[in-house]
Parts: structure tokens; sequence; C-alpha cells
């Protein structure tokens, strides 16, 4: 408290200890009245209030606040301040874009559609902005902004009313219309985190997904991701255009390689390739070392037709890269003898459900799934994987579950004969089910050759699959016996085929920088280096695009 002032103001003859005490006690109120009252005059008001009751009122009202994206206490003022806006325009295309402006990004909202196999944006043609576009400059990937549904043909709403050719909504024949959205940044510059320079970190990503979490439909599917570009041309130098990078605002550069002159039409162009390494010594008029090949891949994805354009100046392609995902990661060689594989995965722990390990065998490829339970199993392999150490073991010499009808009850036949379609069959692996006077039995093997069941016997040959069956009592009429049984089946690996691995990782983060296209058979035709694009889980995603000019800039 400031210094006692009204004593003063008491006659000579009053000031003992109790009027001293007495009117201190009323100024110290009365100070402390006068301090409430400013406090309440700038309680609520958000230009004024502090930072903790900021705080206070965004946990109050629930409202997704992420202190690790930003600190700054204007950030957090001006989240307060859209509270009522955000709840006006809950689950809108206008909210929704309105968190990229929140954090002075640009970015767009997709709609996903689903073709029968995939799920694909509705995009416009990535080559539809290229008259007068400079390549030094970041491009984007337009959204389509329909959000609506999908036809094929023009739909009468009323007389003489027509939806635009153009409008998209579902026919079910060939677009089918989902609840998918993704939100994107668009990757333009290049932001500094603790001393390290980066295209995007995941915060940006968490903001966007908390908030989205919070006022979207109960019923969206939201993807939250980011969008880069790589423009170049046929020269094969990054730095045609004559800069120090061939995307100076994003520090990105990217080259073609002598392969590109064997691209006849963007159909050559086959897979997207995605790597954590970088090249510092690509080819310019003044030298550098033409890629090859990653410093450090990731990921191979395959490039969907869709996504695939073409001009008669430009080529074009997008694929989509999905946070700490590995694949491509071989595990091991085929021999035309060995059988059985172990290997350690390079990422873990692993996520669960995810695992695929295919393998090639006869000229045939086999794919072995996990089960959540650290099994795997396909139809022509089986094996474990321990989530937290990503320890990996494969068998393709499995026996492998079947059934077949040996035959029907007739109402007379006591007696059946039968060869199983499959030979080398698993001791104690068979049972056979048939019905007799309404009630359905099962006899099973005993290991030894031997079938044992209730008014049935008889053996079965465990190399040739002969089985001979007796009955004493009849199967009912019409009614079919089953025999499922487990037989060995070899599924060699072929000689010099590699067996790969695909699966996600957990509780450690990724940074992509480097991106290529390939052909299909793996050559490289383009490649690109970048700062990080940093991912911490599999939520979020990267849509990578190249573009191409056939001659030069």
């Amino acid at each position: 408290m400031a210094s006692k002032i009204l004593r003063k103001k008491l006659p000579p003859n009053m000031r003992s200890d109790f009027w001293n005490d007495f009117i201190d006690c009323i100024e110290d109120e009365s100070e402390l009245a006068k301090l409430t009252i400013v406090d309440k005059r700038t309680f609520n008001n958000v230009e004024t209030m502090s930072y903790s009751r900021m705080l206070e009122i965004s946990e109050l009202l629930d409202m997704p606040f992420n202190v690790s994206l930003s600190s700054d206490p204007e950030f957090l003022r001006k989240e307060i301040e859209a509270i009522p806006f955000k709840i006006k325009w809950k689950a809108t295309t206008l909210l929704y874009l309105s968190f990229f402006k929140a954090l002075d990004d640009v970015g767009m909202i997709y709609l996903y559609y689903y073709d029968s196999s995939n799920l694909i944006r509705n995009t416009e043609n990535l080559l539809n902005y290229t008259n007068g576009i400079d390549p030094s400059e970041p491009y984007y990937q337009r959204s389509v902004m329909n959000f609506s549904s999908v036809i094929s043909d023009d739909t009468k709403l009323d007389d003489g009313l027509y939806l635009d050719t153009g409008w998209n909504l579902d026919s079910r024949t060939s677009k089918l219309n989902t609840k998918h959205l993704s939100l994107e940044f668009f990757l333009n510059k290049v932001v500094e985190v603790d001393s390290k320079e980066y295209l995007i970190t995941p915060n940006c990503f968490s903001f966007i997904q908390i908030n989205m979490n919070k006022y979207k439909k109960a019923t969206e599917v939201i993807h939250i991701g980011c969008q880069l570009g790589a423009l170049t041309d046929s020269s094969g130098y990054y730095n045609s255009s004559g800069l120090s990078y061939t995307m100076p605002s994003l520090k990105l550069n990217c080259v073609t390689t002598s392969n590109f002159s064997s691209v006849v039409t963007v159909d050559d162009i086959y897979y997207m390739i995605f790597g954590i390494g970088t090249k510092t010594n690509l080819p310019s008029s003044s030298g550098g070392v033409e890629p090859t090949e990653l410093t450090s891949k990731v990921a191979k994805i395959k490039i969907l037709d869709v996504e695939k354009y073409e001009t008669s100046t430009w080529l074009g392609v997008n694929a989509q890269y999905i946070g700490n995902m590995i694949n491509d990661e071989q595990l091991g060689t085929g021999d035309d003898v060995t059988s059985t594989f172990s290997s350690n995965l390079a990422y873990f722990p692993v996520k669960k459900e995810n695992v695929l390990i295919t393998f090639t065998s006869a000229g045939n490829e086999y794919t072995l799934a996990d089960d959540g339970f650290g099994n795997l199993y396909g139809t022509n392999g089986e094996g474990t994987i321990n989530y937290t150490t990503g320890a990996v073991y494969i068998n393709t010499n499995i026996y492998y579950p079947v059934t077949e009808s040996i035959g029907s009850g007739d109402g007379t036949t006591l007696i059946f004969n039968y060869t199983t379609v499959f030979p080398i069959i698993k001791e104690s692996s068979i049972i056979i089910k048939y019905i007799i006077s309404g009630t359905t039995y099962a006899a099973r093997d005993d290991g030894s050759g031997n079938i044992v069941g209730t008014s049935v016997s008889g053996t079965i040959n465990y190399t040739t699959g002969i089985l001979n069956l007796v009955f004493t009592l009849v199967p009912a009429n019409g009614t079919t016996i089953n025999m499922t049984y487990s037989y060995q089946k070899t599924s060699i690996p072929d000689n010099n085929t590699p067996i790969v691995t695909a699966y996600y990782f957990l509780n450690d983060s990724i940074e992509i920088t480097e991106a290529g296209i390939t052909n299909l058979a793996g050559n490289l035709i383009a490649y690109a280096t970048f700062p990080p694009v940093k991912f911490k889980d599999y939520y979020n995603h990267l849509n990578m695009f190249f573009m191409i000019n056939k001659s030069i800039f």
C-alpha cells in the first residue's frame, strides 16, 4: 500500500493509536476498491486483459490453443478475439481457411473423392496456370473448392436451369463423394526454428488439427498436410535461370537427369520417391554431378494416372507422402533356395496393423500383413513382427488351410474315397464335418493317419492326400461332407528379387528433404532437394509435385 495520507487529516486531539489504525484501514479498503474497479474494467477486455486471464478464458471455453506454436500474447489475443467468429462459422470453408490466416500462411481446402480404388483430391489441372509462369516462384495446385457431391452429366434443377458441366456432383459411376477433406499449407517460405531452417514443422500441423477437431462437423474426416512444387526444365542444370537456387524463396533446387530424354509422354513417369538426405553438388553450367538416386530414400509412391498431366510444353506429376511412412525398405534378397528370413526394421517402434512385407516367387508377388498382435499372415507366407524393437521374421514354407467337399450324402452310401487337391498335409490338421439324423458331427485325424469320429472311421495318407472314410450310420441325404485341412505351401523367393517392407513408425519424427521421380525401371528422371518438411506422426502429409518444362526456361 502507499504511504498513509488520511491520518494526517485527523484533528490533533484524535491522533491516538486507535484512530490512526481505524483511518488506515479505511484508506486500505478504499485503495482495494479502486484496484478492483480498474481490474473489472479490464477483466473481460481482450485488448487489455492479462496473459493468464486469456489462458483462463481459453480453458473455460474449451478453445484449442497451442502454446507450443507461439507463446506470444498477441497471438493468443487474436485467438480469443476470433472465438465469436469460429462459433458463428463452425464447420464452414470460411472458418477452415481462417486457420491459415491466423498463422499468416496460405492454404486451401480439398475434397477427396473415391474412384473405386483410391481416395483422390479434387483438384484443378496442375498445369492450368503455366502461361506466364515464373519458374523461380512457388507454384500451387489449386482446389476445385466444391464440397457438395459428384455427377457426371448435367442435371436439370428446374425449368431451364442446369448445373455447370464442371460442377462435379456424385454420379456413383466413376467418382464417389466422401466426407474426407484435406487442409493443406502452401509452402512458400523458409522459417527458422531453434536456429534451423524448415519449410514447415509439426506445430503448424497441430494448430490446424486441434482447431479442426473443435470446429469441424462430426462426420468429416480431416487430413492436415502441406503442398510443395518443384519446377525445372530439360537443361539438366539446377540453375538454368542463373539464380543461386532453382526456387530462391524456398531454397529449393531441382534438376532433370539424362534419363529425361527417354520420356516420351508423362506416362513414362511412374514413381515418386522421398528421402531424408540432400545433394549439394548438382549439375550447373560450371560443373556438378548428375544425381542417379536419392541420398537416403525412405518411401516410393506409385503416381496415379489421374495425377499425371501434360501439355505441349509441360509435364506434371503429383504424389502424396504420409508422415512417418517407410516403404520399399529391403529386408533381404531371394536366392531360389531360402524360405526363412530375419531382419530388423530401420525405424521403430512400429504402428500396429500397418506392416506389409512383399516378396516375389515364381514371378508372382505376394504380401504378408500384420494382425495387430505381432503375427504376419498371407496366402503364401507367415511370420512375426516385434512392434517395439522392429525385429521381423518370415517363413514362406508354410501350411495353409483349405476346405474341400469330399462328397454328399445320398441316403445309402457309407463309404467315401477322396483325394485332396493339395498333397503334403499337416498332421492333426484335418476336420471332417457331416450330418447324421439332423446332428452335425466333426471327425479328426489323430496325427498318425487315422480318422476318428462319431459313427465314422478311416485313414488319410498325409503325403498323397488319399482319404478313405467308412460310416456306420448313413450321412443325411442331400448334405455335403466337408473337409478342412492344412497343406504344405512353399513359395521360395525368386533369385535376386528383393523382400521389402512398408510400415509407419512411432515416437519420433522424420524430416523429408529430397524427392525424385523415376520411370518404371527405377531410373531417376528428376531430383529436388529443399529445407526439411518435418513430420512427427502419420496424421499429416506432403503432396509433392514435379513440373518439367520440355524445353529450357
